[in-house]
C-alpha cells in the first residue's frame, strides 16, 4: 500500500495503518538515528522519541515530496535535538584492546590464549570492521550534530541542500555552508588517522 494513503488513514485515526507505517519505517528511522548520534542505545532513544512524536504529528504531512523525506527530516531535527540535551555516551561490549587481544591470541590481561595462538579470521574480521567503524565515528563525532544530520540527509538519504533546508528550516546557504564544512573536515580526520 502507498505511504499517502497510510498516511491519510493513520491521520484519520486508523491503527492498522499507523502500525504498518511503523513497521516499514522502523530501522530506516533508526539508521538516521545512528548516523547522527554514532551510539546505538542513543540511536535507540531517538527512534523510541520519533516514533511517540509521529503518533502526534502524522496529520502534519503535507504531502509535499515523499513520506520517507518528511521522516528523515523529522528523525534528523529529534536527533539534532537529543544530542544538545544529552552528552552521554555508550561502553562497548568488547573493548577493541580485548578484540585485539584475541586477535593475537592472549587474554584481556596479556596471558596466551588456550587453544593456541592463532586468531580465529572472524575475530580479525570483527576487529578490522570495529577499528574502521570507529574511525569513521571518530570523524564524524568531531562534527557538530546539526553537521551531521545535513551530511546524513545528503548523502544517505540523497536531498539536495534545498530540500534539506526546507525540511529542517534552515537557509539554503546555511546547509551549503554546513555541508562543505562537514565534508572538508571528514576528508581532514579520515587522512590523519590513515
Amino acid at each position: 500500500m502507498d505511504d499517502a494513503i497510510l498516511v491519510a488513514k493513520a491521520a484519520a485515526g486508523d491503527q492498522d495503518a499507523f502500525t504498518l507505517l511503523v513497521e516499514r519505517y522502523r530501522r530506516y528511522i533508526y539508521a538516521i538515528a545512528y548516523r547522527i548520534a554514532l551510539h546505538e542505545d542513543d540511536a535507540l532513544d531517538i527512534a523510541q522519541n520519533v516514533l511517540l512524536r509521529l503518533v502526534e504529528r502524522i496529520g502534519q504531512f503535507d504531502g509535499r515530496g515523499p513520506f520517507r523525506a518528511w521522516l528523515a527530516a523529522v528523525t534528523a531535527r529529534e536527533a539534532v535535538s537529543y544530542r544538545r540535551r544529552s552528552q552521554r555516551r555508550r561502553e562497548d561490549l568488547m573493548a577493541p584492546e580485548e578484540m585485539a587481544a584475541m586477535a593475537d591470541g592472549r587474554t584481556a590481561d596479556g596471558r596466551t590464549a588456550t587453544g593456541g595462538s592463532h586468531a580465529p579470521a572472524a575475530v580479525a574480521e570483527a576487529l578490522d570492521g570495529v577499528r574502521r567503524r570507529e574511525m569513521v565515528e571518530a570523524a564524524m563525532a568531531d562534527l557538530s550534530p546539526q553537521q551531521r544530520a545535513i551530511f546524513a540527509l545528503r548523502f544517505q538519504e540523497d536531498m539536495t541542500p534545498k530540500e534539506i533546508a526546507e525540511r529542517i528550516g534552515l537557509p539554503a546557504k546555511q546547509v551549503r555552508s554546513q555541508l562543505c564544512r562537514a565534508v572538508a573536515r571528514l576528508k581532514e580526520m579520515m587522512a590523519e588517522k590513515q
